[in-house]
């Protein structure tokens, strides 16, 4: 949780470096591959308002600086469950051991301890669920 805050505080410098002619491109690639759910946040963000496109490159430069501005500032999107359970697995480390535990003795997670990875797959936030009789999903949350 510190080593987050620390990398978005990190980041939030590096913006406040744009003001003065930096790369926003650079600038949102660079958070995007850092740990947190900036990349999480950004695929909703271009749901929402970019008509999805996600590529830097196809964007003007006002629309990467919304971003940054509202990301650094704390401003989450969330689309439903899966999305603010990122956000829970990305600022509370602790609960990816919780959610594991929870797939192991739960009987309607049978279908997912098939999958000899699925420890794994359930700690970076990849899984597959059922609940009642309908699959949900969700990866690279």
């Amino acid at each position: 949780q510190e080593r987050l805050a620390r990398e978005e505080s990190e980041a939030s410098v590096r913006f406040a470096a744009l003001e003065e002619g930096g790369d926003v491109r650079e600038a949102l690639l660079e958070l995007r591959r850092s740990p947190g759910t900036a990349e999480n946040q950004w695929a909703e963000y271009g749901r929402k308002y970019t008509e999805n496109t996600l590529d830097p490159r196809l964007l003007s430069e006002a629309t990467l600086k919304g971003f940054l501005e509202h990301y650094l500032e704390g401003y989450r999107l969330v689309s439903g469950v899966w999305s603010a359970l990122s956000e829970l697995f990305a600022y509370c480390p602790w609960l990816k051991d919780e959610w594991v535990e929870f797939l192991q003795k739960s009987p309607d997670a049978s279908k997912v301890r098939e999958d000899p990875l699925w420890k794994e797959s359930a700690r970076r936030g990849q899984f597959r669920f059922r609940f009642g009789g309908a699959f949900a999903a969700a990866n690279n949350l």
